[in-house]
């Protein structure tokens, strides 16, 4: 294989296996400089011929350019045989492009950004590699072709970055001398870089050159003030500072994000077709009037469902409805609940009569309160609604609900409970590819009173000759309506687009080079635009969709320019102004695109400029700053954007936003870390971060998170106890991947035990001990948790209370405290409603679930499976669907539904793994065991489960055993049979001890067998694993008969215990398994 490598970071030449290639005269060398600039991506041949020959071409540059890439190609792959596709410089419609991996100005930025996300010794290498990469000026001989200066610009930048980035490591590794001559370098051709001025001066005081930092930073003083006219920015003015007070370093500053306006309802003559898609919301509309229902409204990025939706509530709100709409916000840094907080503005606006007795709207209006507040304000909102409603029906609409956080998403959940009788129809869109877990789940748990999911597909040849006229092309040809519909798809905001791009460029761009993409059509029109209208409008974008004018221009320091350049963007139909001193990008699209053209260097900039000006004019908005300080990268110090994200996470916390307040929180621990804290504070945060994973619904992170939290804190006891608790979540669902116990932390929570005598303390040590040994050390489990009962009782601390009853719930779970399920589970549901702990109350609902199925009592356990539905939490919802799903999967199992059981099994199993539920792959395996076990088809499973069982040794080789006994096996399932190894006493206790039965019988072992008889004995009348909610064996009178007649007891027996399990199947509807029993009294 050829290896080549195109070096444009200097004198244009390739290398080929390491000797240069000859690249022919300037023009073909052009065209492989023009195809590096693309750095990769493809450049269409029109494009090639217009920058290498402007003005016009000649009348073969096509061939002649097939001509030069024939040559080039024979250049850079000598050794390819004929025909053989090209591996270099590549045909890609409709033009040509360098393979990525061929380019040294790749290679370079590759280095670059390994650099940033690199410790500061692994980071300087990769700075001097990626420095090493230059020769030269980038594109030497092209440099000043127009089609070349913008990347050579921003290579050139980056170069700069890079030698600055080397001097910032070097720094930091305490090695300032040898950042002093590449900086000295560099400031002698580009003086006024403010930020390499700060860093030699910094270099140069820490070497005891305290003089000649002075002298450098005055030289950059009157340099400034020379050239530009003004004095050194507040960065500079500290170092210098600092410099003469002896400081070894300076702190910069910080920023905040916008807010997003309700957008004015557009009249229904806006749209253009849909008139199925209206019906079908009419329908929804009717059903609604006798009560709330949701309907769905889905389609990808410009697919039209905005406005159709906007139509539709401009159509209600004639009809005499009142209406609101929420939007999510499409950029990060909004507040947890932003959708509710707008629509509650426009309700109460609307019903300037309605009260807040309790100041519950306050709460939600005003910002961030607390996860247990959350119930309430859910509470108060659905008053609210409902008395509007009383005054005509309502529609709500939450916009972009693919980007709702898990606050909007629980309110909605609550809200659409709340108002069953109510004449309201909720209606939401989404993009289908962006709908996440947590929206999947919520989604699901609104199945019933969903009314419809209308899937909005493209626009027909019709509606897009209507969208063309309308912006600007009348009278289209039916070849170019046929055209733009085939290139679009339909899609009304890339129809919209092209035709404003038609309009402006002529018909011709329609008829010979349609761009491919909604986003080349929305950089086509913007570079229509000038310069500096382009550059505002790319600042603007790093504001998010919704621009704050004020702070806009102050983020560009001239008012003037700023608002001649959002006036052309609103002339442009790029812009919208939805209230004074406020401006929108008419999609966001057209802010992502901005924005993604933004070089990430420059981006990074402008949101530490952001920053600075959000941290003045909005210093309580939380989210927006963390935001800001997260996406400036480097430009912040990580020490202050730490601080940032602790606040928005704590901000987060206390709304129950708790995925968000995850992802804050692990920021905020790798800035700390990265900024040096000490261990108290990494604990506190890691503590924090582990929290809300757990709340969040990420066990599997949080355990890990968890870990890593005891290992920094092992040396000092308060900070262990306060790790080693640190998982503070409702536990339903084994937090241990495969089972396994980690004996060290076990160990170590007992030594915090013998150490701890505050009840508060203790009490939620034992429970975290619950959680790490329930189905391993029954013993221990029921003294831990029987002690937390003890103490929490003595306690008004509701929380600890859940804690406790929680912990008790794993023990309660073993087959000698059956007996406990009902009273526990009460306790947790009517402790959690009086405090407001929405989750404790679905993990009582959950217990009181497994106590009903344990009576047989499928429609109480139906019921109390609902309930838990309806009160989880949003980082519980995902599993709490999860196993009352596969309550349904067992009912199909139960009634014999084996194949619809099996199907089953195996996709919530997918949903339990996507939900982040422990081991809930193996929820998949043990539910296809109960089908084949019930179609007597274990033999079928050996090779699976085989495989399985390191993972679980002790419960998943009875499993085994039976398989291979099934297959003929016998001598593999006797070596392996384990009898006397003991079993978790949990609720599969008597599932595996109903399998052992089964393999005393198969191998006539007397001894284990009336040891096994005994054991299940108390408990006839029962289904073996049902009290699970997961899987059964059946009745476990059919074991019974089985030992009886292995026992040699009297025939009676054997048959008393047949009639028990044909009756008790056929109460349950199990007609398999009562055919099974009759079968066995028929021989």
């Amino acid at each position: 294989m050829t290896d080549v490598v195109l070096r444009v970071l200097g004198p244009l030449r390739a290398d080929v296996d390491g000797h240069p290639a000859d690249l022919g005269g300037r023009t073909r060398r052009a065209v492989l400089a023009r195809l590096a600039v693309a750095g990769g991506e493809v450049v269409s041949t029109d494009a090639i011929v217009d920058d290498l020959w402007p003005g016009e071409a000649p009348p073969r540059a096509l061939s002649a350019l097939q001509v030069h890439v024939s040559h080039l190609r024979r250049a850079l792959e000598p050794h390819r045989p004929p025909r053989a596709p090209a591996t270099v410089l590549l045909s890609v419609p409709p033009g040509y492009a360098l393979a990525p991996g061929s380019l040294d100005s790749l290679r370079f930025t590759a280095l670059l950004d390994a650099a940033a996300s690199s410790e500061p010794l692994v980071a300087v290498r990769h700075l001097r590699d990626a420095l090493a990469c230059w020769s030269g000026a980038a594109f030497a001989e092209f440099a000043a072709e127009p089609w070349v200066v913008p990347e050579a610009a921003r290579l050139e930048e980056l170069r700069l970055v890079a030698v600055e980035r080397s001097a910032q490591v070097r720094l930091a590794l305490d090695d300032p001398a040898a950042a002093v001559p590449d900086l000295e370098r560099l400031l002698h051709d580009h003086p006024l870089r403010e930020g390499a001025v700060r860093l030699l001066a910094l270099a140069l005081y820490r070497t005891g050159r305290q003089g000649d930092a002075l002298a450098v930073l005055a030289r950059a003083r009157r340099t400034l003030a020379d050239e530009l006219g003004v004095d050194p920015g507040p960065e500079l003015r500290a170092v210098e500072r600092d410099v003469l007070g002896h400081v070894d370093h300076v702190l910069p500053r910080a920023v905040a994000a916008p807010v997003v306006p309700a957008a004015p309802v557009p009249a229904p003559s806006d749209l253009v077709g849909r008139a199925s898609e209206l019906a079908r919301l009419r329908a929804a509309a009717d059903l609604a009037t006798a009560g709330a229902q949701v309907v769905l409204v889905a389609a990808d990025a410009g697919g039209g469902k905005s406005a159709l939706v906007a139509a539709f509530r401009a159509e209600r709100a004639g009809a005499g409805w009142g209406t609101a709409v929420g939007r999510c916000p499409e950029v990060d840094g909004a507040p947890p609940a932003w959708a509710w907080r707008e629509l509650v503005e426009e309700i109460l606006a609307a019903h300037p009569a309605a009260t807040d007795p309790d100041g519950r709207l306050a709460a939600l209006r005003a910002g961030p309160t607390s996860a247990q507040e959350t119930f309430w304000i859910a509470r108060a909102v659905v008053d609210l609604l409902r008395g509007a409603a009383r005054s005509g029906p309502l529609l709500l609409v939450l916009d972009d609900l693919h980007r709702a956080e898990g606050e909007t998403l629980q309110l909605l959940r609550s809200v659409v409970e709340g108002l069953a009788g109510s004449p309201v129809l909720v209606v939401a869109t989404v993009r289908p590819a962006e709908v996440g877990p947590d929206v999947e789940a919520a989604l699901a748990a609104l199945a019933d009173p969903t009314a419809d999911r209308i899937e909005v597909g493209g626009l027909g040849p019709d509606e897009v000759r209507a969208l063309l006229a309308r912006h600007g092309v009348a009278d289209a040809e039916p070849a170019v309506v046929a055209l733009v519909a085939d290139r679009t798809g339909g899609n009304p905001l890339f129809v919209r687009e092209l035709a404003r791009l038609i309009a402006a460029e002529g018909i011709a761009a329609a008829g010979h080079a349609v761009p491919a993409g909604v986003r080349d059509v929305l950089r086509r029109r913007l570079a229509r635009l000038p310069g500096p209208a382009q550059t505002v409008l790319r600042q603007a974008s790093v504001l998010g969709r919704d621009i704050d004018v004020d702070v806009l221009a102050q983020l560009t320091a001239d008012e003037d320019a700023t608002l001649d350049a959002l006036e052309l963007g609103v002339l442009s139909g790029l812009l919208a102004e939805p209230a004074p001193g406020r401006v929108r990008f008419t999609h966001a699209l057209v802010c992502d695109t901005l924005y993604a053209d933004v070089p990430r260097l420059r981006r990074t900039r402008l949101h530490a400029a952001t920053l600075d000006v959000l941290a003045t004019a909005r210093p309580d908005d939380h989210a927006a700053l963390a935001h800001h300080a997260l996406a400036a990268g480097p430009s912040v110090p990580a020490g202050r954007a730490a601080e940032y994200a602790v606040a928005a996470a704590e901000a987060a916390d206390r709304f129950g936003a708790r995925r968000e307040a995850a992802r804050l929180w692990g920021a905020a621990v790798e800035l700390a870390v990265g900024a040096g804290v000490g261990v108290e504070r990494e604990v506190a945060l890691r503590c924090s971060h582990v929290s809300a994973l757990a709340n969040a619904g990420e066990s599997i992170a949080a355990v890990r998170a968890r870990r890593v939290a005891v290992d920094r804190a092992r040396d000092r006891p308060s900070l262990l106890v306060r790790a080693l608790t640190s998982y503070d979540a409702p536990v339903s669902w084994t937090i241990r991947p495969d089972m396994g116990v980690d004996d060290e932390l076990v160990a170590l929570m007992e030594t915090a035990l013998v150490a701890t005598r505050d009840p508060a303390t203790r009490c939620r040590l034992l429970a975290a001990m619950v959680f790490e040994l329930e189905s391993h050390d029954d013993e221990r489990v029921r003294t831990a948790s029987a002690e937390a009962m003890e103490l929490s009782a003595g306690l008004d601390d509701p929380f600890l209370r859940c804690t406790a009853l929680n912990a008790r719930f794993f023990a309660a779970l073993s087959p000698d405290l059956w007996h406990e399920m009902e009273p526990v589970g009460t306790e947790l549901v009517t402790t959690a409603r009086t405090a407001g702990l929405a989750g404790y109350g679905s993990q009582g609902h959950h217990l009181l679930f497994m106590a009903s199925i344990s009576r047989h009592d499928l429609a109480g356990a139906q019921r109390h499976a609902d309930a838990a539905i309806a009160s989880a939490t949003g980082g519980q919802l995902g599993l709490t669907l999860g196993w009352a799903a596969i309550f349904t999967a067992l009912q199909a199992l139960v009634r014999g539904d084996l194949d619809r059981a099996e199907a089953m099994y195996a996709a919530l199993s997918a949903r339990l793994v996507a939900a982040g539920a422990v081991n809930g792959d193996l929820m998949g395996v043990a539910g296809r065991f109960a089908v084949r076990y019930a179609q007597g088809r274990t033999a079928e499973l050996a090779p699976e489960l085989l495989e399985l069982m390191p993972r679980l040794p002790v419960t998943m080789v009875d499993y085994v055993v039976v398989a291979l006994i099934a297959a003929g096996r016998t001598d593999e399932a006797r070596a392996l049979w384990r009898p006397d190894v003991p079993l978790p006493r949990n609720y599969y206790w008597l599932l595996w001890t109903v399998l052992r039965a089964e393999i005393a019988v198969a191998f006539a072992d007397r001894v284990q067998g009336a040891r096994l008889h005994a054991d299940l004995l108390p408990w006839a009348g029962s289904f073996a694993g049902l009290s699970s909610g997961s899987i059964t064996l059946g009745p476990v009178d059919l074991a019974l008969a089985d030992l009886a007649t292995l026992l040699g007891r009297p025939a009676a027996e054997r048959e008393a215990h047949l009639h028990t399990a044909a009756r008790i199947a056929r109460e349950i509807g199990a007609i398999h398994w009562e055919r099974r029993a009759l079968d066995a009294l028929r021989t």
